[in-house]
């Protein structure tokens, strides 16, 4: 009989991440799920054949779980889909239970729905079935409470719903820094984007023979990618200033389960939403910047709202692209397009009328590290704002733009001007 029985987000990234993956898998909306829709996509998409085949699973739940149990060969499969139906079963909008994870009330008990699955694969039904981490990622037991959800002296409040659910993080998920992400989003659309682009992805890896899930070996570059490719397609591409995406960044397996939390704050968000609907070659040129960082420091500085060093010139390589810059600079950085307009006109000044000689002598990252070179810049402006051709509001703009007009400059502050000498065109001396 199909019960009737409420889907809705969780709040848990673990839970929520599977009930997206399952919405996206039978094209309905979250609240529109029945437990029908829970049976038929056992079996449309053989969910224990997927899992048996993708590397993530024993990275979400371990080797305990009965997928993977030794002693249970060659029917691994069988006997866990018996335990995901059993749990389909036993969901239910009522109980004496109470669930801690999304709150709701039920009445299931896991050791009777496992003693039901050993008496159908005649198993050797050896000891009380407890809900630990290799059924729910990090959730400690009676067992062993070290993880991050610790059981303590009892076992966790677990319904079959939440129970069910994760079970399709594995195709749902990918790497990110070797660990695996859940996502969370205050933006419904970017969230069931950002997973259902992982199944998308992570099915045809399956399709072509491949038992890694998206990212790995791939680097930040493909997570960005995706966040790229969504937002892209997104209907609106003024995101509220409230919205913010964050990643769980785990890992179950072995005695080296841990998690972390990464926000991808509002401002990156918009840089990225803004990103996206430009060229194919700008887009192209933030990724491969991202890929080539090997030590993450693009990603750093996005998430920390900080300037990067890799946007500027050094040596021989002049920097990114100036778009490409300016986009950076206005949506992560902060600075303004006055303030970017003035710091080009000050390195064009400096570059005005001197020989190609000159100007490559210029060209130096460190141009600014000495005193003399930043005072000849505040000169230079003194005389701009003398001769009418700035005003002191520009200097402010890009030396202060807090408006404390006794700041006293950084050599940091100068980094624009330093970009645009490398990437502005000035009258040559011949």
């Amino acid at each position: 009989m199909n019960k009737v029985f409420d889907v809705s987000r969780t709040g848990n990234p673990f839970v929520d991440q599977g009930l997206y993956c399952i919405s996206y898998l039978v094209a309905k909306r979250l609240e529109d799920l029945t437990q029908e829709d829970f049976r038929n996509v056992l079996d449309k998409y053989n969910i224990a054949f997927l899992n048996k085949n993708l590397k993530s699973f024993t990275m979400v739940f371990g080797t305990n779980n009965p997928l993977y149990q030794n002693a249970y060969k060659p029917n691994n499969e069988k006997i866990y889909t018996s335990y995901l139906l059993e749990l389909i079963d036993g969901i239910s909008t009522s109980g004496y239970d109470y669930c801690e994870i999304c709150g709701e009330n039920y009445d299931f008990d896991i050791d009777t729905a496992w003693q039901n699955v050993c008496q159908k694969h005649k198993l050797n039904y050896k000891e009380r079935k407890y809900v630990g981490r290799d059924t729910f990622p990090l959730i400690g037991s009676i067992g062993n409470d070290a993880q991050a959800l610790p059981g303590a002296s009892k076992i966790q409040n677990v319904c079959p719903k939440c129970l069910f659910a994760v079970n399709f993080i594995p195709l749902s998920t990918s790497l990110l820094k070797g660990k695996l992400t859940c996502y969370e989003s205050t933006s419904e659309e970017m969230l069931y984007g950002l997973i259902s682009h992982n199944v998308k992805q992570n099915q045809a890896r399956i399709s072509a023979g491949e038992k890694e899930i998206l990212g790995k070996k791939e680097g930040t570059a493909k997570i960005f990618e995706s966040f790229l490719d969504i937002m892209r397609d997104m209907k609106d591409a003024n995101l509220p200033d409230y919205e913010a995406v964050y990643i769980w960044n785990f890992s179950n397996s072995g005695t080296g389960a841990d998690c972390s939390i990464i926000e991808i704050p509002n401002r990156s968000l918009k840089f990225l939403c803004k990103l996206s609907r430009k060229s194919e070659e700008l887009k192209r040129e933030f990724l491969n910047l991202m890929q080539n960082d090997k030590g993450n420091r693009l990603l750093d500085a996005l998430l920390e709202s900080k300037d990067s060093s890799l946007l500027y010139p050094y040596k021989k390589y002049t920097g990114v692209s100036v778009h490409l810059y300016e986009i950076y600079q206005t949506e992560i950085v902060g600075r303004s397009e006055k303030a970017l307009s003035f710091a080009k006109t000050v390195a064009l000044e400096l570059k005005d009328g001197k020989n190609l000689k000159e100007i490559e002598k210029l060209k130096s990252s460190d141009i600014f590290k000495g005193l003399a070179n930043r005072n000849r810049v505040r000169k230079l402006i003194v005389e701009m704002i003398l001769d009418g051709e700035a005003g002191f509001d520009d200097y402010a703009e890009l030396f202060n733009p807090s408006g404390k007009y006794l700041y006293n400059p950084l050599i940091q502050d100068y980094d624009p001007i330093m970009y645009y000498i490398y990437n502005s065109e000035a009258e040559v001396k011949e």
